[in-house]
């Protein structure tokens, strides 16, 4: 799985592309230079601008008070002071820069789940680029092409987003199919591509949980709340009330359920003679309440004993990780501290 973080670095980078964008920065970045060094990676330049703009009035006066500020900045490798045309487009571009670096911060947390997260931060980004598409701003309209083409050449295609992304997005209880499907009908409505990939999406769900089933389905039979333990309670309460006339010795005449046993089925989720999967149980229940400090995991943990072979895998899908940012940085980092203990 591609790095989410990274996919969004390029992405940005080829919005700043434009030659207005690129001067504007420049200008006012080496504004910050002449009084102290500034980064120039991107979010780091959205940080540089949001600080730069709220201080404007205090560069302006700085521009009085230093004589060489103006005569400096005029010459190599300065590309001048900045104007007011200047200022307003980083105003524009801290409100663009601002969604790509809160995005980032959201996929690269390390205390919490963001497999769930990210592909509904791809929605985001795909329906924010189609609004700057049709703005009347040209400047921002340019830089949301340039934007779009990176981005179609890694999520622009439905079936180029991994699989397991999907099925993190219908173990979020706030979401199940039901979001998936919804944002399907948004993005790509109206394809026969979409109706194929929902399908597939859910073939593969349920192949995926097999496999689970096969792997962990008979060291869960006696757990509480499981398929079959809750059968085998069903059956020895039945039998012990029906008794044996239905005990037939006759196989072919033997029915496999007494009428009792069907009702307590249908009862507890199963029709007739078929009892429902864990996730069919799971996917036919009603989403959860949306609040933003929802404990996905607490929730799983929760619901083990009702869900005992779907916990596991949700625990698996969900632990994938998206983004690489944090464990480089958090690397980093500890080296960092190894070598000031030498």
């Amino acid at each position: 799985m591609r790095c989410m973080a990274h996919i969004v670095n390029l992405v940005v980078q080829d919005g700043l592309k434009g030659k207005d964008e690129h001067e504007a920065i420049s200008r006012i970045r080496g504004a910050i230079r002449y009084i102290r060094n500034s980064p120039a990676r991107w979010n780091s330049t959205y940080l540089m601008l949001e600080t730069a703009i709220s201080l404007k009035r205090a560069f302006d006066a700085y521009e009085d008070v230093d004589l060489a500020y103006k005569n400096d900045l005029l010459r190599q490798p300065f590309d001048g002071i900045p104007t007011d045309y200047d200022w307003e487009r980083a105003k524009v571009l801290v409100t663009f820069f601002r969604h790509f670096y809160n995005l980032t911060l959201r996929i690269s947390g390390a205390l919490y789940v963001t497999s769930n997260l990210v592909f509904r931060e791809i929605c985001e980004v795909e329906l924010l680029l189609r609004h700057w598409l049709s703005s009347s701003d040209v400047e921002l309209n340019e830089m949301a092409r340039k934007m779009k083409e990176k981005y179609d050449k890694y999520w622009g295609s439905i079936e180029r987003i991994n699989m397991i992304l999907y099925y993190a997005v219908i173990l979020d209880p706030r979401h199940k199919l039901e979001f998936l499907e919804f944002t399907f009908d948004k993005l790509y409505g109206g394809t026969e591509k979409c109706d194929v990939m929902k399908e597939q999406v859910r073939d593969g769900l349920h192949e995926l949980f097999n496999d689970y089933k096969l792997r962990y389905g008979h060291t869960l039979q006696g757990t509480p709340g499981s398929p079959g333990s809750s059968f085998s309670r069903v059956s020895s309460s039945s039998s012990s009330s029906v008794g044996t006339s239905m005990q037939f010795l006759d196989h072919e005449a033997t029915r496999t359920f007494t009428i009792e046993q069907e009702f307590s089925m249908y009862k507890t989720g199963g029709k007739g003679d078929r009892v429902k999967s864990e996730l069919e149980k799971y996917l036919s229940e009603d989403v959860e309440m949306h609040r933003d400090k929802f404990d996905i995991l607490n929730w799983w943990k929760v619901n083990t004993q009702r869900f005992p072979i779907l916990s596991k895998m949700a625990r698996d899908v969900l632990a994938v990780p998206v983004s690489l940012r944090i464990w480089v940085m958090q690397g980093i980092s500890l080296v960092w501290k190894l070598l000031g203990n030498i």
